[in-house]
């Protein structure tokens, strides 16, 4: 166009005018010139940017200017051009992406061209982008595995078994997985057909860490579909195998999940303590009567105080009306009524005291163990709950109850558990023997702390293994590098069966394992253990 001769020589104002007005005609035929100019340093950079912005204007809905734009040489005006196309969903444009796909090798350029065909829901796509799911750009890699997860069908699912199951076979030598892995994992969340969960349930248990995490995610992202298959795990499968389905079903968080594993609670394969634990902790995640019912009944029948944290903890989060029922109903026993008194107190269970306070007996308990304990911060913890409802307790406490030896006056510790029972725990023996205790529920949360500028205050730092968005020993190894922690003692807590998982761990950086369940003291024996030449 004669209009654009003179266009170097016009000042910037006069430029910009020009550009707005041409897209305020429509004059399709200036695409041409202005790719000419485009690029040709004969415009200030203000100029070339509102000339990127006519020309996006100008090829949308205009085919033949998509295809000037895609052979300019300037690769974003090729993918300018790219994202116009699609607008039109041509199958003239389809064709063209598909050979340019071929003789592209530019990363940036092939990702995009592999977005632009999300325009065109064609399955006969499959075949031609199942090649770059192993590409060696992850942003290529990552483009086509979305395209093909869009796309579904069998030849696509199947594709993203197969790159998954390849990852597995070549993992490193802590368990660790690749980018691309972890997208066809997550690919593999959005199909919930019979043979998608069939994998995911056959490596329910796998022997990478991550590889475990990354499962149990795609079986939560799949939901309610795959908790029938997940039940026959927890039925047949072995014991790890079985905690990792039970722990799987009650981040699905769906009532038919809990009412199934409230069915099965009585089996002979569910006698495990740490099985247990994890079917009360799963079925505490479903609020609805039924967990609430079982969870109740379970305060009287269950012994073990490790499965009656879990309890507690569910009850807690449930909270059902009808619970004041169920304690009142056991006030008979003396015993009873004193030890949940202490565990309640301990867990500093919210809700569940408010309930509990409400009944004479109990609120005669909880000031009674008040009083015996004197502890400042539990008082203080009580009238705040309760809303200064706590009588006046004496100012000096009775002989015998001292504050005990704080061993670990001092010390910081970081715990780490996506169970809250257990967080609970943790917090509760660690901050009365004195630690300093930071607690968080994912190995990313503790990461994150590690990096903080205050985190040279850490003495120990105790983790679970298994756990979402950063698992123990993926955070184990991160803490590893940073220099500061390579002596850092870390005690692992880990129900693995498998000693084969310790090595793994072992060779991440963890100084020592404890294995669930375990008591107060035995837990606080091996923490003075380990930080004996640190005291």
């Amino acid at each position: 166009m004669d209009k654009f001769k003179d266009f170097a020589e016009k000042d910037m104002l006069e430029q910009i005018d020009m550009l707005e007005q041409v897209v305020t005609d429509n004059e399709i035929q200036a695409v041409a010139p202005l790719l000419d100019l485009y690029g040709s340093q004969v415009c200030d950079q203000a100029v070339e940017e509102v000339m990127y912005h006519a020309l996006q204007q100008l090829m949308q809905g205009h085919d033949a200017a998509v295809m000037q734009g895609l052979s300019h040489p300037a690769t974003d005006i090729q993918l300018l051009a790219m994202r116009c196309g699609c607008e039109s969903g041509s199958a003239y444009f389809q064709t063209y992406l598909v050979e340019k796909l071929h003789k592209t090798t530019d990363p940036v350029l092939l990702a995009e061209i592999i977005r632009s065909m999300t325009a065109f829901a064609d399955t006969e796509l499959i075949t031609v982008l199942l090649p770059y799911m192993q590409h060696v750009d992850t942003g290529v890699a990552g483009s086509c595995m979305d395209l093909l997860t869009s796309l579904g069908g069998e030849q696509a699912r199947d594709g993203l078994i197969q790159l998954v199951q390849r990852e597995m076979d070549h993992l490193d030598d802590i368990g660790g997985c690749s980018f691309v892995a972890a997208l066809g994992m997550e690919g593999l969340g959005r199909f919930a057909d019979n043979k998608t969960i069939a994998f995911l349930i056959a490596n329910v248990h796998h022997d990478s860490p991550t590889f475990r995490r990354l499962v149990n995610e795609s079986l939560i992202a799949i939901g309610p579909d795959a908790i029938p298959a997940l039940i026959q795990c927890v039925r047949k499968g072995t014991v790890d195998e079985r905690i990792m389905a039970v722990n799987s079903i009650g981040f699905i968080r769906h009532r038919n999940g809990a009412e199934l594993l409230i069915a099965e609670l009585d089996a002979e394969y569910t006698a495990d303590i740490n099985v247990r634990f994890a079917m009360y902790e799963a079925i505490g995640r479903v609020d609805c009567l039924r967990s609430a019912l079982c969870l109740a009944e379970a305060l009287s029948a269950e012994e073990d105080d490790f499965i009656i944290n879990a309890v507690l903890m569910g009850l807690e989060r449930i909270c059902h009306p009808g619970l004041a029922r169920v304690f009142h109903d056991l006030t008979g026993n003396e015993l009873w009524v004193q030890g949940m008194v202490q565990k309640l107190l301990a867990l500093r269970s919210n809700n569940i005291l408010k309930v509990v306070y409400a009944i004479p007996e109990y609120r005669a308990v909880i000031v009674d163990n008040l009083t015996h304990r004197g502890d400042q911060g539990l008082i203080k913890f009580c009238r705040t709950l309760f809303n200064d409802a706590i009588p006046p307790l004496p100012e000096q406490i009775g002989i015998g109850t001292e504050e005990p030896l704080r061993l670990f006056s001092g010390k910081r510790i970081v715990v780490v558990d996506d169970s809250r029972a257990i967080l609970r725990f943790y917090c509760e023996v660690a901050s009365g023997a004195g630690f300093d205790v930071v607690s968080v529920s994912d190995g990313q949360q503790a990461l994150d702390y590690f990096q903080q500028e205050d985190a040279e205050t850490i003495d120990l730092l105790l983790t679970d293994m298994n756990m979402p968005n950063k698992d123990g020993i993926e955070l184990v190894e991160a803490v590893r590098q940073i220099a500061y922690f390579r002596d850092l003692p870390i005690l692992m807590a880990t129900t693995e069966s498998d000693s084969s998982q310790r090595d793994v761990a072992l060779r991440a950086g963890v100084s020592e394992f404890i294995s669930k369940p375990f008591s107060r003291e035995v837990l606080l024996q091996r923490l003075a253990t380990m930080l004996l030449g640190a005291i």
